[in-house]
């Protein structure tokens, strides 16, 4: 995928685009597209999922399901039948892994079922969720940088610690990166 271009069809009548903020790509494989957005008469964020076929292309809903402290389950989507499917994850036995709140999720790999639940504050809970038992990891994050230290115990999970640090995967390693603003410059 090089482009992709949303329109909504709610907004024909206005010069308003329908959406709270610009749609993003989340993931992709094959014909595969998951797209981000929320809609301007709805601020909370949902799923969809765009499959990209000559013959029948579709774009589904998908409902917001993920990492639920304490205990984890797993939630997965199947696109051929459109079904869900609900495993228990085990909490990986490391220091910081338990109450994980995922801001973020990454795909470890190409089409090898690896993904990466971040979060912004403790670290990553890796799991390869196509691989019977389930095993599941915890990457922890290093500390803080010094002038972040408060301000990201001062935030909700999500959006604000996001414009702080971030987490990647690239040319087959995980990349973390954290900005730091100095007071005063």
């Amino acid at each position: 995928m090089s482009y992709l271009c949303v329109h909504c069809p709610c907004a024909a009548e206005s010069e308003d685009s329908g959406f709270e903020r610009e749609p993003r790509v989340v993931g992709a494989e094959g014909r595969f597209v998951l797209l981000r957005g929320s809609f301007a008469n709805d601020a909370k964020e949902e799923l969809f999922v765009y499959k990209g076929d000559p013959d029948s292309p579709s774009l589904e809903r998908v409902p917001l399901h993920g990492l639920i402290p304490p205990e984890y389950e797993l939630h997965i989507y199947s696109s051929v039948d459109q079904t869900w499917s609900i495993k228990p994850l085990p909490v990986p036995d490391a220091p910081g892994a338990e109450h994980i709140i995922e801001e973020k999720v990454i795909t470890l790999g190409v089409g090898e079922g690896v993904l990466g639940w971040v979060d912004f504050r403790k670290g990553v809970v890796v799991c390869d969720v196509l691989r019977e038992p389930l095993d599941v990891r915890f990457i922890p994050l290093p500390a803080p940088m010094p002038e972040n230290r408060e301000r990201l115990k001062e935030f909700h999970p999500g959006d604000p610690a996001m414009r702080l640090r971030d987490v990647i995967f690239s040319n087959g390693m995980i990349k973390f990166i954290e900005v730091e603003s100095i007071a005063g410059s």
